[in-house]
């Protein structure tokens, strides 16, 4: 079985007791392709000016333009996913300013979210497990857990506390890292309380109908896009074919989530460039045991009680 030893940024060592991909079939997967990446920056910037000027129109029009955006910084996280593991562009430095924007509208530190991304492709299958969208699966099972699964209320209470102590302390000594992330909070702090003089000075509405309304749209549809990742697996085993999910979406679905849907791909070669994954799929497809054929199939079976979320240490 293949093992993840090491899912650093844009690099991977892979153990293995088994042929069944070699050195060369891995390398297929592996050619960055960074035109790709601009297209869908491409598409997201013409998405959300066109959202943007039509929520400046003004009118009970608007309602639909907020939703769009609000999908549209949802799409903006998943993009900013994949500058995580530098399989975006081929420079650092444009994988992080690239993602840091990505990130802003939905308050997430680039730096931040890629530290606990990648504690988290180390650690899946071990009790020291955790992600940055720290999810609570087990609240799920009543109304109240769940919508403070859906509103993310831990984390943005949690991450509220981080902004406000980044923007009236100094930046941390020592860790760089820390130092990146302290910076980045303090960053989306300042543009945030610009955003909110911005409007004031104006008298618009504009950052409650441009942010904050798309924000409130954006949590809940993150929190379905994040939630068939690991939900229903076997978190007791480090078999990456057992305790991660895969979804065979469709064009659209794909798009949406940046190819979140292929997770098992993901967690397979995290290097592996997200407009790759649906090739590395085919090859590896038969060893998959969490396999859904739609978005919709998936949150089916969950209503229908097919999908239930595990305890921590209960195995599937």
């Amino acid at each position: 079985m293949w093992t993840v030893a090491r899912a650093e940024p844009g690099s991977i060592r892979l153990s293995t007791n088994d042929t069944a991909l070699s050195s060369l079939q891995i390398k297929t997967y592996m050619g960055l392709r960074p035109w790709v990446f601009y297209l869908k920056i491409a598409f997201l910037c013409v998405g959300a000016t066109a959202c943007l000027v039509w929520i400046g129109s003004g009118g009970l029009s608007v309602i639909a333009p907020i939703v769009i955006l609000a999908c549209l910084y949802v799409h903006a996280v998943e993009l900013q996913h994949q500058c995580l593991h530098y399989t975006a562009f081929r420079s650092k430095i444009a994988n992080r300013a690239v993602g840091f924007l990505l990130g802003t509208p939905l308050f997430v530190s680039f730096s931040d979210y890629q530290r606990s991304h990648m504690f988290h492709h180390r650690m899946l299958g071990r009790p020291e497990n955790h992600e940055f969208f720290d999810y609570d699966h087990d609240s799920l099972r009543t109304v109240r857990g769940l919508l403070a699964y859906m509103f993310m209320l831990r984390h943005y209470r949690e991450k509220a506390v981080v902004i406000f102590k980044a923007m009236t302390t100094g930046l941390p000594k020592g860790d760089p890292v820390d130092r990146k992330i302290a910076a980045e909070y303090r960053a989306i702090g300042f543009i945030f309380i610009a955003a909110w003089l911005f409007s004031a000075v104006l008298r618009s509405p504009a950052v409650l109908t441009m942010w904050m309304l798309p924000f409130f749209v954006a949590v809940p549809v993150h929190a379905l896009v994040e939630l068939p990742e690991h939900l229903g697996c076997d978190l007791t085993t480090t078999d990456i074919f057992r305790n991660t999910r895969t979804i065979r979406a469709g064009r659209f679905g794909a798009w949406f989530t940046n190819g979140n849907n292929y997770h098992v791909e993901h967690h397979f070669l995290p290097s592996v460039p997200i407009d790759r994954l649906a090739d590395l799929h085919q090859a590896i497809q038969p060893r998959i045991v969490h396999l859904d054929d739609s978005y919709w199939i998936f949150y089916k079976r969950i209503f229908l009680g097919a999908i239930a979320p595990r305890r921590t240490g209960e195995p599937a």
